[in-house]
């Protein structure tokens, strides 16, 4: 117990087992903090929201936020009150849903034996929810998955290109391979050529908390371990796959998206396309195992190498994603330009390969693309 009288009764540790635990001497340094772990962003986030809350309590008048908290195991009523009040503020201003959620379950932590007694709060998520359902995100199709490739490689940007891939493929969310490491990066060469597939160590998955703490994403198509192996083979262990920002990733994505004539803009209305419907990085994910789906006709197998919980989950999200198709929905222009990129794509990356091999800077390729056969700005 933190502060308390030592535990004289325990001998202590051998000493093999001291030197095993020494490593984690600084973190034992501090008390373990209260409540279920959330991650450091959602910590942060989750602090603000309360601030936002006991602001928001002071300002019309009602009681603090800690006395709310003192009664609450005992009279659940007046928080509850308190944040169905606050979430219809919320509502009223036009904020996004996630605020009232991540501030219920931010009150939740504060006083964890009230988690159970948030019936009337949570009720109010609930039809916030029915009246502005969510949207998932666009499936990408494996023919816009193609043209994407071959335009990053024509641009010069193979890492782009490879990640793009990677994401689909592996069925990952941005962050997966965004903030990856070569280390984590499992290539055929690195097995020694034993595997023809790549493994992707998730070391931050989105459901570390329900699921595995470490989850890996697999890679199988070969044109896409191929490209992996070339831009990322010679890499140290310790360098990011993109070392640029996430920001900087996305605005690319986009730079693509826009090439191509892909609805990329939230703000913008595109024929066809509901307001806010667009394609981004999240359509890798959604593409991915819809492919895969279709494909194998598997829901388990898709299941496992999405890293969904469960089939019912997995078949919800694939159902809703499949249900608002891309390409028929395209202007016809559109649909010639991403075939006509998709066609190239093998003899792009056939080159594109052949220059990283033979360490030709991809600032160049541009350039050189116009002396490639059948190829040309």
């Amino acid at each position: 117990m933190a502060g308390g009288p030592a535990l004289l009764a325990w001998p202590g540790p051998t000493a093999a087992a001291s030197s095993r635990r020494r490593p984690l001497a600084a973190s034992r340094a501090a008390p373990l903090p209260a409540g279920r772990p959330v991650a450091p962003r959602t910590r942060d986030r989750r602090r603000e929201l309360v601030a936002c809350l006991r602001s928001w309590l002071a300002a019309v008048g009602r009681p603090t936020l800690e006395e709310l908290l003192r009664v609450a195991p005992s009279d659940a009523l007046p928080l509850n009150e308190a944040l169905v009040a606050f979430g219809q503020q919320l509502w009223l201003e036009e904020a996004p849903y996630w605020r009232y959620a991540e501030s219920v379950n931010a009150v939740a932590q504060l006083q964890p034996l009230s988690r159970g007694t948030l019936g009337f709060a949570w009720s109010l998520a609930y039809t916030w929810i029915s009246e502005e359902p969510g949207q998932h995100h666009i499936a990408l199709p494996s023919v816009c998955l193609a043209a994407l490739v071959a335009l990053a490689l024509f641009w010069g940007w193979p890492q782009i290109a490879a990640l793009v891939g990677a994401g689909f493929a592996g069925m990952m969310r941005p962050s997966d391979f965004l903030l990856s490491r070569r280390r984590f990066l499992v290539l055929p060469r690195d097995a020694l050529g034993t595997t023809s597939y790549t493994l992707f160590q998730i070391m931050s998955p989105k459901t570390r908390a329900t699921a595995g703490r470490h989850q890996v994403a697999r890679v199988d198509p070969p044109d896409i371990v191929e490209l992996l192996d070339g831009v990322f083979g010679c890499m140290p262990p310790s360098a990011r796959l993109w070392p640029h920002s996430q920001s900087t990733f996305r605005a690319r994505f986009v730079e693509l998206l826009r090439a191509l004539g892909l609805p990329w803009d939230r703000s913008a209305r595109y024929a066809g396309f509901d307001p806010g419907e667009v394609v981004d990085l999240g359509s890798l994910r959604s593409g991915g195992a819809t492919a895969l789906w279709c494909e194998t006709e598997d829901a388990e197998f898709t299941r496992q190498r999405g890293r969904w919980l469960n089939v019912r989950v997995m078949q919800i999200y694939l159902q809703e994603t499949m249900a608002v198709g891309l390409l028929s929905r395209l202007p016809a222009a559109t649909r010639a330009r991403v075939q006509l990129w998709a066609s190239h794509a093998p003899r792009i990356q056939q080159q594109a390969v052949a220059w990283l091999r033979e360490g030709v800077p991809p600032d160049e390729w541009y350039d050189r693309w116009h002396s490639v056969p059948a190829l040309g700005p």
